[in-house]
């Protein structure tokens, strides 16, 4: 009784030190654990040990344990494998694995499995990369440059999918063609949405002395084609040439070459003028291959925010599923035993507060899902 008595106390002593100290404020304990998780876990110049790295890992798992907010660790800690499997620049596979199977231990198999696919799906797609240049091989197909594919499941990865339609680099039109139509006979019923704002590739600049490799992101690539046919453009021509005409999206397309052309002139590959944007023929670098990161940055401040908010919005539905399966085995219950039960579910997700659980309530009643009776008591009707 004594040794429980004093686990429990340094238990509750631990929970509430992760969770109500200074840097926890606005509930940052999983956002920042989430970050340092993928500090470890992606390439850097300063590479740990396989020993220490295991350490530091199972020391993040000992810390989930006492974290409220486990939904907001799993919401950013997807975003940040998504993107180091995407930009392959993990450690190791099987840290990442590691990682994982001390995740599933503490919050169970449902918590871990759309992570796990993330994995299922780049062995998926590493194969359908192979069968597509056999395909270009057996057929006597080249269209003049390299390309790799990544198929991924769309419920299974945390990606935001912008909605631009910017018009592709001529170069590449071919390609993408290609890879559409063999992929659309291999697995039909299958449909393809490109995320070009997820694409990168290498570019190269030749200048009058020097050559250099760009590491760009699709949308950067098709602005710096477009200096090809001429060393001056004007933002206006560039609507006309590579932005969608559709109303919807226009607007949305033009906001985002404002930000494509700010980080090709941070970079100092183009220069602002009177009439438009020129290519910078003065440009020097003492690295002859290099990467332009400003979109990247800008990209990661407006990604955090919209993670928050799904998080709320993964809560909501969470809550009222919750609700009703609560209420489907019950088939009435009075308020106040309705939220003890519904925060007794959630306890190893989030801690939600009555007013978030009275606030579904009140949605799942306008859905008919329930209905409230005399004394407060809520019957399920569905």
């Amino acid at each position: 009784m004594k040794d429980g008595f004093c686990n429990d106390t340094l238990d509750k002593a631990c929970r509430e030190i992760v969770n109500k100290n200074v840097l926890a404020e606005g509930g940052k304990t999983p956002e920042l654990l989430a970050r340092y998780s993928d500090l470890l876990l992606k390439k850097s110049l300063k590479v740990l040990d396989e020993t220490e790295l295991e350490r530091k890992l199972s020391q993040i798992v000992t810390i989930f344990k006492y974290v409220e907010d486990k939904d907001v660790f799993q919401k950013f800690y997807s975003r940040y494998l998504a993107k180091r499997l995407i930009n392959e620049c993990s450690t190791s596979e099987e840290a990442e694995k590691a990682m994982i199977s001390g995740l599933r231990e503490v919050c169970g198999y449902e918590y871990t499995i759309k992570l796990q696919r993330m994995f299922n799906d780049m062995g998926t797609s590493n194969e359908v990369d192979s069968k597509f240049k056999d395909h270009l091989t057996q057929n006597n197909l080249s269209f003049g440059i390299e390309f790799e594919v990544m198929v991924l499941t769309s419920g299974s990865w945390p990606i935001f999918s912008k909605r631009n339609n910017f018009t592709l680099t001529s170069i590449l039109q071919p390609t993408i063609q290609e890879f559409t139509n063999f992929y659309t006979k291999l697995h039909s019923g299958r449909r393809l949405n490109w995320l070009y704002n997820l694409s990168k590739g290498d570019i190269k600049m030749s200048l009058q002395t020097s050559h250099y490799l760009i590491q760009a992101s699709q949308y950067q690539m098709t602005v710096l084609m477009l200096f090809n046919n001429s060393s001056t453009l004007s933002e206006e021509d560039m609507v006309t040439l590579i932005c969608s005409s559709e109303k919807g999206s226009l607007e949305e397309d033009k906001q985002e070459l404002s930000r494509v052309l700010k980080s090709l002139v941070d970079a100092n590959l183009i220069i602002k003028t009177d009439e438009g944007y020129s290519t910078n023929d003065a440009f020097q670098s003492k690295r002859r291959k290099f990467k332009i990161s400003g979109l990247l940055q800008q990209d990661t401040v407006i990604q955090q925010d919209e993670t928050r908010k799904s998080v709320l919005e993964d809560r909501k539905i969470y809550l009222q599923a919750a609700i009703v399966r609560i209420m489907k085995m019950r088939k009435t219950l009075k308020h106040v035993e309705l939220v003890s039960e519904v925060i007794q579910q959630s306890k190893n997700r989030f801690n939600p507060s009555v007013q978030q659980i009275k606030k579904c309530i009140e949605i799942l009643i306008e859905k008919e899902y329930l209905e409230r009776t005399e004394n407060d008591i809520y019957s399920y009707v569905a």
